[in-house]
């Protein structure tokens, strides 16, 4: 049993799921390596309950499916290597995929506006920079590095509108990232996060703004601290809820689940249940952030980790249930209506996506079954410390009862986690004779504010 080296590039991971407003059919990128070329190959997968799962496009590299509200297109994002990323549109009942509008560069994400004509997208530039830098080069202020990509981008991730046509314009600039966008139900706002100017130079916050797509306004800036806000989402009734996080205790502090507006307060969630967070893992190629989604009229989805297990809940605002999906970690979801969508693996299975509606489960692909016979058994133990404190692990090649060299394997952050789902290395080192324990020590997710805390200042003590 256990995996081997070429079992890689037999394994699938899906991702971006998108639930057809109509139909009972959700659509999802499909992404495994492809070592002949070095590289990935991702396509775009179709299935539903008693359908069986086919594929719409051919890749090699399609991501970001997207369906307009009638249904009656499915945007997403074609990359094409260096040259840039194209924004394609195939008509649901037929038809050839076709680019609209012109090549983008770091093209992220796609929003098809309700009622509207055309997509909203957040990208760099309409076009790729070219290969070689232009010198000399004059900046007129200096940039701080915390998006992550440089020290001075020139061209930060922007929102556009994309119309039917292909007509591109810049709806919102600014010196920093836009993260993530939601559009109200109407089409006639969105929301989104980004840093705030005058927090950039010292410990920077993202703030959420509103901006207007019926008529031409300036964003409103919807927060100001002294939170630090993103993941924005428009529900169903026009509520606005995201994700916030205090400095309390620095970078340990557990994020919560906020109503932004029409009032600003907590949605109630269980104790030490941590939100916007997923357990680790190996066997996933680029799944998107964690972020609320609209779920019914007034609904919210959103995932949270709690002791090694990562589960979708539904927030009504006054109480929130998990949904009985029997994959213990998700990974990616999706909402339309009533109706969600989870893909999330197990200790004995790797990811597949599940079906949920009327309080039933079910599974609507197989994409990963080959691998349920190889998979090496683990156990869940826990190890209490001379202070008591319990510190919880995952041991995996114990099966045979016999001596064998131990890997104890810890993850980083300090705050991520091992779960209750399978890791392909951990599978490969067992399969090569060795026992891999993998500890959730104190300052892992999943177990509460205090557990946090606990390696403040204190790391391996």
């Amino acid at each position: 049993m256990g995996f081997d080296l070429h079992d890689l590039d037999r394994i699938v991971s899906l991702t971006h799921p998108v639930i057809h407003p109509l139909d009972a059919f959700v659509v999802m990128v499909y992404k495994r390596v492809a070592n002949d070329k070095k590289s990935y190959e991702s396509r775009l997968l179709v299935a539903g309950p008693g359908t069986p799962a086919r594929f719409l496009t051919g890749g090699p590299k399609d991501a970001h499916p997207a369906f307009s509200a009638d249904g009656r297109f499915l945007w997403f994002i074609r990359s094409q290597d260096d040259r840039g990323q194209r924004l394609m549109r195939l008509p649901w009942e037929g038809g050839e995929a076709e680019p609209v509008g012109p090549k983008f560069w770091d093209l992220a994400m796609v929003k098809p506006i309700p009622g509207g004509d055309g997509v909203l997208v957040l990208a760099r530039a309409p076009e790729p920079p070219p290969e070689e830098p232009q010198w000399p080069r004059h900046y007129q202020r200096w940039q701080w590095q915390y998006d992550g990509q440089r020290y001075f981008p020139d061209h930060p991730i922007s929102l556009w509108h994309v119309d039917g046509q292909g007509q591109t314009t810049r709806l919102e600039e600014s010196v920093y990232d836009i993260a993530s966008v939601s559009i109200s139900p109407d089409g006639r706002f969105v929301v989104y996060d980004r840093i705030t100017d005058e927090t950039a130079a010292a410990v920077p916050r993202s703030d959420i703004y509103r901006l207007n797509l019926t008529a031409s306004a300036s964003p409103e800036r919807m927060t100001d601290g002294p939170k630090s806000w993103r993941a924005p989402t428009v529900l169903g009734d026009g509520r606005i809820v995201a994700l916030a996080s205090g400095q309390d205790f620095g970078p340990a502090t557990i994020e919560e689940l906020y109503e932004v507006a029409p009032t600003n307060r907590r949605l109630p969630l269980p104790p030490d249940l941590e939100v916007g967070e997923s357990i680790s893992s190996d066997t996933r190629f680029g799944p998107e952030p964690i972020r609320p989604l609209a779920v019914g009229t007034s609904g919210v989805a959103i995932a949270a980790t709690q002791q090694g297990q990562t589960h979708v809940w539904i927030v009504d605002g006054v109480q929130a249930e998990p949904l009985g999906v029997p994959a213990p970690v998700a990974a990616q979801y999706a909402a339309n209506g009533s109706r969600v969508v989870v893909i999330g693996g197990s200790l004995t299975a790797l990811d597949e996506a599940y079906w949920c509606e009327n309080g039933i489960a079910q599974p609507i692909t197989e994409v990963n079954h080959w691998a349920r016979e190889k998979i090496t058994p683990t156990e869940i133990i826990s190890i209490t410390r001379p202070d008591g404190m319990a510190i919880p692990a995952y041991v995996t090649g114990m099966e045979e009862r016999q001596p064998r060299p131990l890997i104890l394997y810890v993850h980083g952050g300090p705050h991520g986690a091992y779960g209750e789902n399978v890791r392909y290395d951990t599978q490969v080192m067992v399969q090569n004779g060795y026992v891999v324990a993998q500890v959730n020590p104190r300052g892992s997710m999943g177990y509460g504010q205090a557990f946090r805390n606990a390696v403040r200042s204190d790391w391996g003590g």
